[in-house]
């Protein structure tokens, strides 16, 4: 079971919150690092201090679980999902009761023991667990929830599943988006799993349309999430099918410097693999005001 203490380091960190900030005018900075070690229990007033400032609810600190708020639970569950911190959502799953208020919030709990099980190489168990959560018929419209089920589905089950069927798959969760007038990066999450999916197959054309669709959906809202993924993507499959211009050499070392900038290290080692098997024609002519980081 995680402490009190774990916990509250836990959320800091997902945060990047420092000790000194999460103790400015409530404790001194030691008091922190003690708490978190277990070393001392803080009480009651000054965990909702920290609540507070965590923008968590006292009760989630101190059982770490509130089922009174579950949508603050399952923010914070996205929030280390959308920062990868795969561990953190496993300690926390860990102290989640075993019963459940809604249906909507066992549904997402499935859900979510799928995505760590997969993140653990535990792909029949995720399978297993994706399945019942599908199976749940929420009395909530989630709909962004239906669509990470959908898409988590893509991913388990392609190497069962016929590409035609992956693609029926895909075509759901767009029409989910469209419906719904869904306006946040979802879309370019999943156009980048699609484009990702197309290359694994080799179908080089797919993967071409869907990076373009996202780079221009990027372009014009001034966006950069995701957009070296899909600048390398389009790059390198224009080079595939024979069709690498100038353009496209210098969409590789952009690509190239902003995995680098946000730490994207699957890609900045990708990216490296790319180019040093190509290299002679991949890097020949490159503009010099493009800056290669090495």
């Amino acid at each position: 079971m995680t402490t009190i203490g774990k916990r509250i380091s836990r959320i800091r960190k997902a945060q990047n919150m420092s000790q000194s900030t999460l103790a400015q005018d409530i404790c001194s900075q030691s008091n922190i690092s003690k708490i978190e070690k277990g070393e001392h229990i803080p009480s009651f007033f000054i965990l909702s201090l920290f609540a507070e400032r965590l923008n968590v609810s006292p009760d989630y600190l101190y059982s770490g679980s509130d089922q009174s708020n579950f949508g603050e639970f399952s923010r914070l569950m996205n929030r280390y999902l959308e920062k990868q911190q795969y561990g953190l959502i496993e300690e926390a799953l860990k102290d989640y009761p075993p019963t459940f208020f809604t249906d909507h919030e066992k549904k997402f709990i499935y859900w979510l023991k799928a995505v760590v099980a997969d993140y653990n190489g535990k792909q029949r168990e995720a399978r297993k667990l994706l399945v019942v959560a599908e199976k749940i018929h929420s009395e909530i419209n989630d709909y962004i929830l239906d669509i990470n089920i959908l898409h988590l589905k893509t991913i388990l089950f392609r190497h069962e599943y016929s590409p035609a069927k992956i693609n029926s798959i895909f075509l759901k969760i767009f029409d989910h988006i469209k419906r719904n007038n869904i306006k946040d990066n979802i879309t370019i999450k999943m156009l980048l799993s699609m484009s990702t999916y197309s290359y694994n197959l080799e179908d080089f054309e797919s993967v071409i349309a869907y990076s373009k669709l996202a780079i221009a959906e990027l372009t014009r809202d001034n966006n950069m999430y995701l957009l070296e993924n899909h600048l390398y993507n389009y790059a390198s499959a224009m080079y595939h099918v024979g069709r690498m211009t100038q353009k496209e050499k210098e969409q590789i070392e952009v690509a190239f410097t902003l995995a680098k900038y946000n730490n994207n290290k699957a890609l900045y080692d990708t990216i490296i693999t790319f180019k040093e098997t190509y290299y002679d024609y991949v890097m020949k002519g490159v503009s010099e005001n493009v800056k290669i980081i090495n």
